[in-house]
């Protein structure tokens, strides 16, 4: 079963490569890992855990669902017209 999406697949899919760049950044600022984790970038992951919970929370929520979806376009369970 395959979900086709009523969105232009040549905007959709560079898009979504942005978007899974930031956030995999997000993530690994939050993780303090990659450039994040280096001695010289620790200030980053440690001023990211000052900001407020709730839009920590809703940048790793909104991560995770671009990462999702990245994937099953990947695998081709969901399509762009």
């Amino acid at each position: 079963m395959v979900l086709i999406l009523p969105l232009d697949g040549g905007v959709m899919i560079p898009l979504l490569l942005i978007a899974l760049v930031l956030s995999a950044t997000i993530w690994m600022l939050r993780l303090a890992v990659g450039p994040f984790g280096h001695i010289k970038f620790l200030y980053l992951h440690q001023a990211y855990l000052t900001w407020p919970i709730w839009l920590r929370y809703t940048l790793q929520s909104a991560a995770v669902a671009v990462m999702l979806l990245s994937i099953v376009t990947l695998m081709g369970l969901v399509q762009f017209q």
